[in-house]
């Protein structure tokens, strides 16, 4: 905070004496917010999160119960976050509706989402919805097939890349001709590559599993 002096002022966590070494929090941040405010990148960052886009149907008809149907579940929006450990369940269930071809089951089913809010309850309006999970193996393919293209936009050599100061060559290629600064900058887009495909690898790896299970 800025004080009636005009000096920019920094409120310890705990009492420090003089001369003391004093910290910086960087808070529970993604390798995307760590690289562009702070300029470096941690393997594997448990708070990595992956964002990727279902794109819903227009026009009317079948199309628009669909969207009101995703609306009343709360799964309107088209962006999708990924994370490492856990079951990506709202793309799953936005798939769930997407992919039912019968319009009168659609119908039928925001009908029931409508009087499950009217009941002040959460809305289940399908079998496989309302079971948790139990999605259909055609979700479960187009699910597959989906994180196949985002796993395809973080494609990388595997294992993580070495540092700049590290002796032995890997996949990911080496810093010949880049000053030091530029090869930590190298390393560290490249350190924030390989987690994000490590999230994306294991989100894929989950759905794969409740297919074949």
């Amino acid at each position: 905070m800025v004080s009636a002096e005009g000096t920019l002022e920094l409120q310890a966590f705990r009492p420090a004496a003089a001369g003391e070494q004093v910290f910086l929090s960087y808070g529970w941040e993604p390798n995307h917010r760590l690289l562009t405010f702070y300029g470096f990148a941690l393997p594997d960052n448990p708070h990595d999160a992956v964002m990727m886009s279902v794109e819903l149907p227009g026009g009317g008809g079948a199309a628009a119960r669909q969207r009101e149907l995703l609306d009343l579940l709360g799964l309107g929006g088209e962006d999708h976050e990924l994370r490492r450990g856990v079951f990506p369940h709202r793309l799953a269930q936005t798939l769930e509706v997407l992919l039912c071809q019968d319009p009168e089951e659609t119908a039928r089913a925001t009908k029931r989402a409508l009087l499950s809010r009217a009941a002040g309850a959460a809305p289940n309006p399908t079998r496989t919805l309302a079971a948790g999970g139990d999605y259909s193996p055609a979700t479960l393919a187009q699910l597959a097939s989906l994180l196949e293209t985002v796993a395809a936009q973080y494609a990388c050599p595997p294992g993580p890349p070495r540092r700049p100061d590290a002796p032995a060559a890997d996949g990911w290629g080496g810093f010949e001709g880049l000053p030091g600064e530029e090869a930590w900058q190298v390393y560290f887009a490249r350190v924030a590559r390989a987690s994000y495909r490590d999230v994306v690898d294991d989100v894929l790896g989950r759905v794969r599993a409740r297919a074949s299970g």
